[in-house]
């Protein structure tokens, strides 16, 4: 497949998600490149309000361990929240 699109809703489980895929994709890999295929690059795009919530935390923390670099998040600092601001 050359893309995979996935929307996780509004609470903070998108970047769990794509640490889980960009790392499937690494241990796919591993086994890809004797092959000579190339690794993928996972996009994750979330908001900031997302960083409120703790498993975001750690899927940044398990992504920093495995130093997943197929990863790449984009942040949207938009200021919104469905409870009030995110805090900063």
């Amino acid at each position: 497949m050359p893309y995979v699109e996935n929307s996780s809703g509004p609470l903070g489980e998108g970047l769990s998600q794509a640490v889980g895929m960009a790392l499937a994709d690494r241990m796919n890999s591993s086994v890809s490149f004797t092959r000579g295929e190339q690794s993928r690059t996972i996009y994750c795009f979330m908001s900031d309000g997302e960083h409120d919530e703790g498993n975001t935390w750690e899927a940044i923390m398990l992504a920093g361990k495995n130093k997943l670099r197929n990863l790449i998040a984009v942040v949207d600092r938009n200021n919104i929240q469905i409870d009030g601001l995110p805090k900063t």
